[in-house]
């Protein structure tokens, strides 16, 4: 057999990456860093729920707004980012 000291490597290399990539994600990385900012903390904060963060998003990125469905992902955990 060849050498096992590097088995966790090997396996970590060959996982399989959980779900599409996220839209919120892609949507963060683009936006100016202030904004990035202000639309983390409110994503952050539970006391604001998701239909009112994508209604706001709507607003100011027209079609470039993740789909309700992906801020609500995202927001859990569900995503393949796993916040």
């Amino acid at each position: 057999m060849s050498d096992w000291s590097d088995f966790d490597t090997d396996v970590k290399s060959r996982r399989s990456v959980r779900g599409p990539q996220c839209g919120v994600t892609l949507m963060l990385e683009g936006l100016p860093e202030r904004a990035r900012a202000s639309v983390q903390q409110v994503l952050d904060n539970r006391g604001y729920s998701n239909t009112a963060i994508h209604r706001a998003l709507r607003d100011r990125l027209g079609d470039q707004t993740p789909s309700l469905f992906s801020i609500s992902n995202h927001r859990r955990g569900g995503c393949r980012c796993g916040s």
